[in-house]
């Protein structure tokens, strides 16, 4: 059997794949996860001082939260200048920040440059010599010798020229402040021979080279200086208000420099002092120290204390203190009389006058009224009775008993004076002799024994004590204390004042609101303050509320007799009546609601500083409250 051969059949190729190659990747690092920083997340420094916004205008910056800038640069300079000719730029703008670049030149160059100077000079001086040009001689012979000197003392290292460039830069609250503000500094310079000019279109370089980053962007405007004037180019040099005289009273507030007070000077129209201060500010440590420093320079003070805040000073001090208490007797006779040092005679009919004011302010206070026509006639009568019962005349000697003798227990070879008529015997000649029988029922009440009977009695009070202080605090009824001052003021008016003496006086008013209330005592201290300048007397009355003060007409004319002011803390809600009533800065209203005790702003005939009064170790002892 054949067998059949089996065909094989033939499959179609089919290309095999390939395993595929594993490719060795290369190491890749992992990246380390960075671990948060918590500090990352608080504010830089940068970012407390930097602007919200900064949007250049053409002549202006505007920097976001109502804050404007304008940026000036000192164009021309006079030809000479002085210390701090700069100060009033500061003064009387206010927020203005002035920044002086400095660039030490070459002296090789410089002497170079002097040298061809002068050369061109002298030859200009032979020229016009030559010409018979006699007009510009003497110009150019001024020229040539401060050339020659400068040269001179460049070549022995006595001096140095610099260039300097001066920037300042006006912030403002609103555009309309920063117009007004920017036309006053064009006429404050205008004033000093010199003028400023806005940085136009150059703003933003401008902002960034105030900054105290010591930044140059804008080379122009260079000036030539030498070292004294450098000195004079910083506008903190020097202070006016500070004087040689007087008392150290504490030292500027922004440049550190010290501060004295003197106000019995030509320069002031008057020597009054006023000081304003929201409770807590320091108004009467800044009493306490002029009080203090004045009494070293041998200068008197009678203190009317309403609250007793002096009486520890003044017996550190050795003074007096009148301690004024119900029923006991002060030791200030209402009739006592001396000799008028101005006529030399014996001028009762001002005691008479003295006695009819304050009569008519006990009738006003007890019965709301004042004095009759008759009850005047009835007072005028009764006080001329009592001196002629004691012989007492316009004759300057009628006031002594005798010359010489002993009395009360000392030996004297002057004058001995009478005794003087008292309260009680004007009650009782008004009483028996006049028969004014409601006028003697009113007195009987202000007679010695009585709580109201203080001032019937004999004189021991002495004027010539350094320091006098009236403690009236223990006085609490009001009636009282109205009595009380009236007759004070009458006497630091008729007996302290009227004195002649070489050595000067203050008479301190401190809480001077409480006089305010009555007419009597306002007019004392309007008084005081128009003729104490005539006696070698000041005023120092210090008091919190100014606005409340304003109210009545001669608290305003009080004010606008002090010619130095010591403004301390105000409260927010009078500042803006004290900016505009003191013609004040824009740049005091902050200084004045955030000052600490004892910061202020000094006033002194028109001067305006900010200084931080300082007292010592010893005494803070018996000055701080």
């Amino acid at each position: 059997m054949l067998q059949r051969k089996r065909e094989r059949k033939i499959r179609p190729y089919k290309k095999r794949k390939r395993a595929k190659e594993n490719k060795i990747k290369p190491y890749k690092k992992r990246k380390k996860v960075k671990e948060e920083n918590f500090f990352d997340n608080q504010p830089q420094l940068i970012s407390l001082l930097a602007p919200e916004v900064i949007q250049e205008k053409k002549d202006y910056i505007y920097m976001g939260d109502d804050k404007y800038a304008r940026i000036f640069t000192l164009m021309f300079y006079p030809n000479y200048i002085g210390i701090g000719w700069l100060d009033d730029i500061l003064n009387t703008i206010g927020d203005v920040d002035i920044s002086t670049q400095v660039q030490v030149s070459d002296e090789r160059n410089v002497i170079k440059y002097l040298t061809h100077k002068v050369t061109k000079l002298q030859s200009d001086y032979l020229l016009f010599e030559k010409q018979g040009n006699i007009e510009e001689l003497h110009r150019l012979q001024e020229n040539i010798q401060a050339f020659e000197e400068m040269r001179r003392n460049i070549q022995i290292n006595n001096d140095k020229l610099f260039f300097i460039k001066i920037t300042l830069r006006v912030n403002a609250k609103s555009l309309e402040e920063l117009n007004e503000k920017s036309k006053l500094l064009r006429d404050e310079f205008a004033n000093k021979s010199c003028e400023v000019r806005p940085l136009y279109f150059k703003q933003l370089d401008a902002l960034k080279e105030t900054l105290p980053l010591n930044n140059n962007i804008i080379n122009d405007n260079n000036r030539n200086m030498t070292t004294a004037g450098l000195a004079a180019m910083f506008p903190i040099a020097r202070t006016k208000s500070s004087v040689k005289d007087g008392i150290y009273l504490g030292r500027d507030l922004f440049t550190g420099l010290p501060m004295n007070l003197e106000t019995f000077t030509d320069g002031l129209a008057n020597a009054n002092i006023a000081i304003f201060g929201v409770p807590g500010a320091g108004k009467s440590v800044t009493v306490k120290t002029i009080i203090g420093r004045t009494a070293l320079i041998n200068r008197r003070s009678s203190i009317l204390d309403i609250e007793g805040e002096y009486v520890a000073q003044t017996e550190k001090l050795g003074g007096r203190i009148i301690k004024v208490r119900q029923a006991i007797p002060v030791g200030i006779n209402l009739f006592d009389i001396d000799i008028d040092e101005d006529s030399g005679f014996i001028d009762i009919d001002s005691k008479i006058t003295e006695i009819r004011a304050i009569m008519n302010g006990i009738i006003n206070k007890y019965e709301n009224r004042t004095l009759k026509p008759n009850e005047i006639a009835d007072i005028e009568q009764a006080v001329r009775e009592v001196y002629r019962e004691k012989e007492i005349t316009k004759d300057k000697h009628s006031i002594y008993e005798k010359q010489g003798g002993k009395h009360e227990g000392i030996i004297t070879f002057g004058n001995i004076k009478k005794k003087m008529p008292t309260l009680t015997d004007f009650h009782r000649v008004m009483k028996e002799k006049i028969k004014n029988k409601e006028l003697a029922s009113t007195l009987s009440n202000f007679l010695n024994g009585n709580t109201l009977g203080i001032f019937d009695c004999q004189s021991t009070l002495k004027i010539n004590d350094q320091i006098i202080c009236f403690d009236i605090s223990e006085i609490k009824d009001e009636i009282m204390r109205y009595y009380v001052c009236l007759v004070l003021t009458t006497w630091i008016t008729n007996k302290y004042m009227a004195t002649k003496e070489r050595n000067k006086r203050y008479v301190v008013v401190d809480e001077a609101w409480n006089l305010f209330k009555n007419q009597e005592t306002s007019d004392f201290l309007e008084n005081l303050a128009r003729r104490a300048r005539k006696k070698k007397v000041a005023m120092i009355l210090a008091t919190q509320n100014l606005s409340e003060l304003r109210q009545s007409r001669q608290a305003e004319a009080i004010i606008n007799c002090c010619d130095t002011i010591i403004l301390l803390k105000q409260s927010v809600g009078s500042i803006d009546e004290i900016m505009k009533f003191f013609k004040l800065p824009s740049g005091t209203k902050e200084i004045l609601t955030k000052a600490r005790p004892g910061e202020c702003i000094l006033i002194r005939g028109g001067d305006i500083r900010a200084i931080k009064i300082d007292m010592t170790k010893f005494e803070s002892e018996f000055i701080t409250t």
